[in-house]
Formats: C-alpha cells, structure tokens, sequence
C-alpha cells in the first residue's frame, strides 16, 4: 500500500471503528487516519484518528489541515529526532531484520508493545520501510554493517 494518508466517516464502521483502525494501524504503520465528520457523533469515536475533517470546515481549513497531516511525516530531520531507549533497541533489531515476534521474544515483551515501538518510531523519524530504517541506523552510528545479515 502506497497510501500515507486515510480519510474516512467514522460512522461507516460504527461500533467497528477502533478495532478496524488499530488491525489496519498495525499492518501499514505508515497511514495516517483522518475523521471526516459528515454528522453530529460522539466524540469519543474520534479518539483513534490522527485529525479531523468537518464537513462544514472551508475550503481553506480543509486544504490546511491537509497540509499538516502531508507535513507531519516529512518535516521531520533527523536531529529533532529523540527515540527512547527501548526504541532505539528495537530500531536496531529491525534493522538487523529480525522479525516482530524475534524481537518481542529477545527482550522479554509483548509483541503489540514492539508493534507501538515500531509505530512510534516511524512517526518521529518519517521513515516507512525497514530498508530505511537500516539505512537510518546505520547514518546514525547505532549499527555497524558488519551487523547486517
């Protein structure tokens, strides 16, 4: 999936909405998910979205917003970057191309919380693919390339 950004009416998932959002989250960490409120809901349905669209938004609202979501992963350079430690852990086993459940089973966690490490990574450095991440670890002194397989 090419897609970075997802638009949909949360009223079309009903009550479906969180766990379609957190399956689809998982297998393409990269999406971004936009509410678009055609109708009056509770807000609580908003909660696993990225941002909002109203229907009633103007036209230079809407192209605003679409310029924060389009700007929030690419404005991003690297020495903003902070990753924690266990992240900058897990950063470094993807990039050795270990697999999530490796992962989870080497530091002794669940695979859902590599799975929102991975995801917090992606969104503070804007990188979507493993190869780029390697390429990240490496620029960024955390492998060797002796460590590659």
């Amino acid at each position: 999936m090419d897609a970075n950004l997802l638009i949909i009416d949360p009223t079309l998932l009903g009550f479906h909405n969180k766990e379609f959002l957190s399956q689809l989250g998982k297998e393409h960490p990269q999406l971004t998910f936009v509410a678009l409120v055609t109708s009056c809901l509770d807000h609580s349905m908003l909660t696993p979205y990225n941002g909002v669209i109203e229907i009633n938004d103007t036209r230079s609202k809407i192209i605003s917003k679409m310029n924060e979501f389009a700007q929030s992963d690419t404005s991003k350079s690297v020495d903003d970057v902070e990753l924690s430690k266990r992240e900058t852990d897990v950063l470094v086993a993807v990039a050795k191309g270990m697999m999530n459940k490796e992962i989870a089973d080497e530091m002794n966690i669940s695979i859902h919380t590599v799975i929102s490490h991975r995801k917090n990574i992606t969104r503070k450095t804007g990188i979507k693919s493993v190869s780029g991440l390697t390429v990240y670890a490496l620029l960024n002194n955390l492998i060797d390339e002796k460590d590659l397989i």
